[in-house]
């Protein structure tokens, strides 16, 4: 009986040195001068992994070959990884293609039609975070690209018509004529 309490005694002990070991060492820890510092620092750059992990290379809205190729390769890599079960992502991908494409209702139509509800539901509710991402990194293109600005003039000779001006036009000068004989 008395083997018991002890075991029970130096268990406990050592449990006790044990947390108080921890509790030492995290108010050690704590009270570094740059405990906060280092803290906020790891805590970014684990963000900014976890953003560059998961981001995509998404194409200039204005170069339609670029967005029809990253719409086909969204598709395929969403279908891909819901065939494979990982359904989160699939949809991230496929929200990705429908959000640079050009005709969007039709697309989800189509989608309505192939993908079960629960799972076109969460393409749904992903599309306007998605659809902003993209607004926003095309506008930060444009910004950072270099802007052409054309001079304007105004004539002041002329006055501004408020009403339609008709100019009649020489037969002679129509290209349809040409066509006609």
């Amino acid at each position: 009986m008395m083997s018991r309490n002890m075991g029970v005694a130096i268990a406990s002990g050592l449990g006790l040195a044990f947390v108080g070991y921890c509790v030492y060492f995290d108010k050690k820890r704590r009270s570094h001068p740059d405990f906060k510092k280092n803290l906020l620092e790891r805590r970014r750059k684990q963000q900014l992994e976890k953003e560059n992990a998961s981001s995509v290379n998404y194409p200039d809205l204005t170069d339609e070959a670029a967005v029809q190729k990253f719409l086909m390769t969204e598709i395929a890599i969403g279908e891909q990884m819901m065939a494979m079960g990982d359904i989160q992502n699939g949809v991230e991908h496929v929200a990705n293609a429908v959000a640079v494409s050009a005709h969007k209702e039709n697309f989800l139509s189509i989608l309505r039609t192939t993908l079960p509800d629960p799972i076109f539901k969460m393409l749904v509710e992903r599309l306007p975070e998605v659809s902003r991402k993209i607004y926003n990194i095309h506008k930060q293109r444009q910004s950072s690209s270099p802007q052409f600005k054309f001079k304007t003039t105004s004539i002041q000779d002329e006055p501004v018509a408020t009403e339609p001006k008709i100019v009649e036009i020489p037969t002679d000068n129509l290209a349809i004529d040409d066509l006609l004989d």
